[in-house]
């Protein structure tokens, strides 16, 4: 990490000595870094490592900070002995991981890295194209974490039997928990999604499991290391570590177009003539009604009263059904929504038919997740808990190109549809709205406001509730909760940045619009389809309806 990087980290108020080490391998330098550091940030490649001598060498350390999932790189056990804390950053890639596992189980049961050679080289193997269903095959997963969960969400999704082991009680619908030999018994493929460490190297160990479970050389959680006796066999059984074999990139045969799909795709594809459009398209930079065609920054300079739809379930039809029900913006939640990457990009892509200019409200206050999610799409980012004037530079930082900012260059579909798309016009474009919803964010409103480049500030009033010691609500029937609001929404009048609000009720959002928010939104697509479900149930059933629960604004 850069220093300006670890300092953004950090409230303004702090003023420490960054120590920044050489490339690895420098165990000496580490040694003499880390030696009166007050905290540690581990390094996420797992190249330096920090070994029982190095550690106690440490005379003041107060935490060891690894930031990623994997921790092997670090002894722990001695750290513990010698009383200093180390942490990881759970559920850091978790998504992206889940999305690798389930390509690699695909590629092992339908033999797809085999496939592609072959077709390469001018072949059609039918035959070993056509592989094993994974609906049809049990999968065991070990280690039911962040990673190992998110893997089961989505191999339900294809409808394979599920069976997981864990150290941790843990239980998730659909999948039976059973003991490791029980999993390794009864599983086509296993998974492993564990930090590797003294107690699990060497998992599942040698002697166990059915039949022939045969998955291709390479396929690991990244940040972690493959367990040795993966790789072992024993009473004719074998289970290596699946993943993708990596072959050499074959050279194009002579006279087949690679890009196009060869002659005869060629002959078929036909290009629009100059000018043609298809009857009801938009084309390139035209609008349609100003109304339903807006951008999210031309809403934002028009100083009108904004609705937003709110999207907790991972689909782009959902998301579809929200942009076309009149919202001025609809947010995809990938904080606290079921959305992860993969589906918040095809959400984003619904929208976009829809016209409706697009949020994403990230998982965290991460420079990576911010871009990701603008270079995706999203018009505008909604930032969770900001707590000082240095974290809301860092969100701004990660929304602006150069000189504005630190956003790396790679509009992958922001510059879709846009003429001209330059780091100004990107710039220009993103609206960035940094939530408050804790104590310090609350003492802080003033200096987080006054913050160039914040364009709003989206309360949380559930996570305002709990940080001030009151039961979560979104419906803010507390006066003392109101309170709280009251002095955030006065910051953002003092310092001219539109106040926006989540909301549990059309009432509560009314109440709110006559204090002076600008910005709100009325609970989510995940609420609409229950309460509308329920109440349907009911009114057939005849069946009182119950008395009206304060909403927490999710479920």
């Amino acid at each position: 990490y850069a220093e300006d990087v670890v300092r953004g980290l950090l409230p303004a108020s702090y003023d420490p000595q960054i120590v920044l080490v050489p490339a690895p391998p420098a165990p000496d330098a580490v040694r003499e870094a880390v030696a009166d550091a007050d905290l540690v940030l581990a390094d996420k490649r797992h190249k330096h490592r920090l070994d029982r001598d190095t550690l106690a060498a440490m005379r003041r350390c107060q935490l060891i900070q690894q930031p990623a999932v994997g921790f092997d790189a670090i002894d722990h056990r001695a750290a513990a002995d010698l009383g200093i804390p180390v942490a990881n950053a759970a559920g850091y890639n978790r998504d992206s991981v889940a999305d690798w596992t389930v390509m690699a189980i695909l590629n092992l049961v339908r033999h797809g890295a085999e496939g592609d050679h072959r077709m390469r080289d001018g072949g059609w193997p039918v035959g070993r194209l056509r592989g094993h269903a994974l609906g049809a095959l049990t999968v065991g997963i070990i280690g039911l974490g962040n990673v190992g969960n998110a893997v089961a969400w989505r191999l339900r999704a294809f409808g394979s039997r599920l069976l997981f082991t864990d150290i941790v009680p843990r239980s998730f619908s659909g999948a039976a928990a059973v003991s490791l030999d029980e999993l390794l018994a009864g599983s086509d493929v296993v998974c492993v999604h564990v930090p590797l460490d003294h107690d699990t190297r060497g998992q599942p160990g040698p002697g166990r499991g059915r039949g022939s479970a045969r998955p291709c050389p390479g396929f690991r959680t990244p940040g972690r290391r493959r367990p040795r006796r993966l790789r072992g066999r024993a009473a004719g059984w074998r289970l290596s570590a699946a993943g993708l074999r990596e072959r050499p990139p074959l050279a194009p045969r002579r006279g087949v177009d690679r890009r196009g799909g060869g002659e005869a795709a060629r002959r078929v594809r036909r290009q629009p003539a100059p000018g043609a459009r298809r009857p009801g398209t938009l084309q390139r930079g035209e609008r349609s009604d100003p109304k339903t065609m807006s951008t999210l920054r031309e809403l934002w300079d028009g100083g009108d009263v904004m609705i937003g739809g709110w999207c907790a379930i991972p689909s782009a039809f959902s998301a579809e059904l929200m942009g076309r029900a009149g919202f001025d913006w609809v947010c995809v939640d990938t904080q606290h929504g079921l959305v992860g990457y993969d589906q918040m990009a095809v959400m984003l892509q619904a929208l976009s038919i829809t016209g409706t200019p697009a949020f994403v409200r990230v998982p965290w206050n991460d420079p990576g997740d911010i871009m990701k999610a603008l270079d995706a799409g999203a018009q505008g980012v909604i930032v969770p808990m900001v707590n000082s004037a240095a974290e809301a530079r860092q969100a701004v930082g990660a929304c602006r190109y150069p000189p504005d900012g630190f956003r790396s260059w790679g509009p992958i579909r922001a510059a879709l549809g846009v003429d001209g798309y330059s780091p100004a016009t990107g710039n220009r474009r993103v609206v960035v709205a940094v939530m408050i919803e804790t104590v310090a964010g609350v003492d802080a409103a003033d200096e987080i406001a006054a913050v160039p480049g914040v364009d709003a500030v989206y309360v949380g009033p559930n996570d305002l509730a709990v940080t001030h010691g009151m039961s979560p609500s979104a419906d803010t029937f507390d006066e003392r909760h109101a309170q709280v609001i009251e002095r955030i929404l006065a910051a953002c009048q003092r310092q001219g940045v539109v106040p926006g609000i989540h909301c549990g009720s059309v009432d509560t959002a009314l109440r709110w619009r006559e204090r002076g928010f600008r910005m709100f939104n009325v609970t989510s697509d995940a609420i609409f389809m229950r309460t509308g479900a329920t109440q349907v149930v009911r009114t057939m059933r005849d069946a009182p309806a119950p008395a009206r629960p304060s909403s927490s604004g999710y479920a």
